[in-house]
């Protein structure tokens, strides 16, 4: 139960109100197939109220022989609140039924190659009867599950496909996309998972008998999303992309030859070592592993060191703190491996698959730092 106004809450099942009580008073709410408010019952089933949309299939002209369901409750056509100047918010904007029109223009344009939606001031791409527009800004089948795999036939699950990918969630209650504070990218397609790899501004390689499979793109494209998740108040992957130089080659097998085999599972060898520092090779445990994309963000803080300058000196020389990880003592490259696990650290928290070593007492302090060097602030 969700407090609604003063001495008034509301229960919901999904995204539906179902009943409300004020004053000791449940009413029950029953809705149509878009999620209207159409009929109220007291608690012991007598009707209260009844409303059909007769004649117009945009909400308007809603009539009653019971009761008007104003009466009982603002949340009106397709479960939207009606406010007491008669327009219907939706979220982004208002809708007035009785014009079968947005009042305000959308400030996107959700589908370019639908006709429809270049008309920025109408509702539900003029289908009123089979589509809801929870957001203000794209149409929606009514009860669309949003981790729907099937192939997209509506400009929300357009919109859905790009918002999940880059690690957002759909919030029923405020009817729009959220970022969690664990983001869990899920990738709909392979085209999708392509676009978030190029917009972290990397190229995937690899040998004329090896090819990239769709699993392997999506451990990358995930350690991308996720760190562009870390970093959306500067700009999400596009600011990301610009901290790695825009120009990252991730290699499938087979690896380059480094002595001492320090290559073998996954690097990113500075520069001058095979050609200024953009390049990391990932093997194929990397790309099976649970918990890989990781992997793939601690290669990233590596690029991200190669193209680092402050002061004259790279991000990990400048690095001040405690060792975060095990492998931030033992690691071979130092102290660039200390950076690049803090940088893990970073965008991971205590889920990072390398545990943070116990008696580490800075971590707030560091955290707090790699947040300002990242955002830019040194």
């Amino acid at each position: 139960m969700r407090p609604f106004n003063s001495g008034l809450s509301v229960v919901l099942f999904g995204s539906q109100r179902v009943a409300m009580k004020q004053g000791g008073v449940v009413t029950y709410l029953l809705g149509d197939h878009l999620g209207s408010t159409s009929v109220a019952s007291t608690a012991s089933g007598a009707l209260a109220s009844r409303q059909t949309r007769e004649a117009y299939a945009f909400g308007a002209m809603r009539t009653s022989d019971v009761a008007p369901i104003t009466s009982i409750t603002d949340y009106n056509f397709t479960g939207q609140k009606l406010d007491s100047d008669g327009l219907m918010y939706y979220n982004a904007r208002y809708y007035d039924a009785s014009l079968n029109r947005f009042i305000q223009p959308d400030s996107i344009v959700p589908n370019l190659y639908n006709p429809q939606s270049l008309n920025r001031y109408s509702y539900a791409v003029n289908n009123p009867v089979n589509l809801v527009d929870p957001t203000g800004h794209a149409p929606q089948y009514p009860g669309d599950d949003e981790n729907n795999p099937d192939p997209c036939s509506t400009d929300w699950c357009w919109q859905n496909r790009w918002y999940r990918a880059h690690g957002y969630n759909w919030n029923d209650k405020k009817g729009d996309w959220v970022m969690p504070g664990t983001p869990n990218p899920k990738f709909y397609d392979e085209a999708i998972t392509d676009a978030v790899i190029a917009e972290g501004g990397v190229t995937l390689r690899h040998a004329i008998w090896t090819t990239w499979t769709w699993d392997q793109k999506k451990v990358v494209a995930r350690g991308l999303s996720i760190f562009g998740a870390k970093l959306i108040d500067e700009g999400g992957l596009g600011y990301l992309a610009r901290l790695l130089g825009n120009a990252v080659n991730i290699y499938l097998d087979p690896f380059p030859p480094l002595p001492g085999d320090i290559c073998s599972y996954a690097c990113a060898p500075p520069p001058p070592v095979l050609s200024s520092g953009n390049n990391i090779f990932l093997s194929g445990g990397v790309l099976t592993s649970p918990t890989g994309y990781m992997d793939v963000v601690h290669e990233l803080a590596h690029i991200i060191d190669w193209h680092s300058s402050i002061g004259g000196r790279r991000f990990s020389d400048a690095w001040q703190g405690a060792p975060l990880t095990q492998y931030a003592v033992d690691g071979a490259f130092q102290p660039a491996e200390r950076f690049a696990e803090a940088v893990s650290v970073y965008v991971f928290g205590t889920a990072y698959r390398n545990k943070i070593l116990p008696g580490v007492t800075d971590l707030t302090v560091q955290m707090s730092r790699m947040d300002a060097l990242l955002s830019g602030w040194y």
